[in-house]
C-alpha cells in the first residue's frame, strides 16, 4: 500500500506543479507508464485518468494519440467516471493507507 500512496502523492504533486500544456504530456506519459511497476493489484487507473481529464485537459487530450503505444495510457484516456466519485475513491485509498 505504501508504494501506491507514494504514487498517488506523486500524481497530486504533478497536478499542482506541472503546467497544463503540451510540454507536460511526456512527463505524465512517463508517470503513467511507470504505474505498471507499482506493486499493487488495485491501481486506480480510471480515477487518475478522470482527475487528469478535468484538472489538466490539455495533457489528457495530448495523451490520447499516445494510447496506441501503451495499454495503461489507453485505459486512462478511454474510460471515464464521475469526478467527485473519482476523488472520493482516491481519498478512500489514502485514508485506508494512513491507518
Amino acid at each position: 500500500m505504501g508504494n501506491l500512496l507514494c504514487t498517488i502523492d506523486k500524481f497530486y504533486d504533478m497536478l499542482h506543479g506541472v503546467p497544463d500544456d503540451h510540454k507536460s504530456i511526456y512527463e505524465f506519459y512517463n508517470f503513467f507508464k511507470s504505474l505498471s511497476f507499482v506493486p499493487s493489484k488495485n491501481i486506480p487507473f480510471v480515477e487518475l485518468g478522470t482527475i487528469l481529464k478535468h484538472k489538466k485537459p490539455v495533457v489528457y487530450y495530448g495523451l490520447k494519440p499516445l494510447s496506441e503505444m501503451n495499454h495503461i495510457i489507453q485505459i486512462i484516456t478511454s474510460v471515464d467516471m464521475d469526478l467527485e466519485k473519482a476523488i472520493e475513491n482516491i481519498n478512500s485509498i489514502i485514508d485506508e493507507g494512513s491507518r
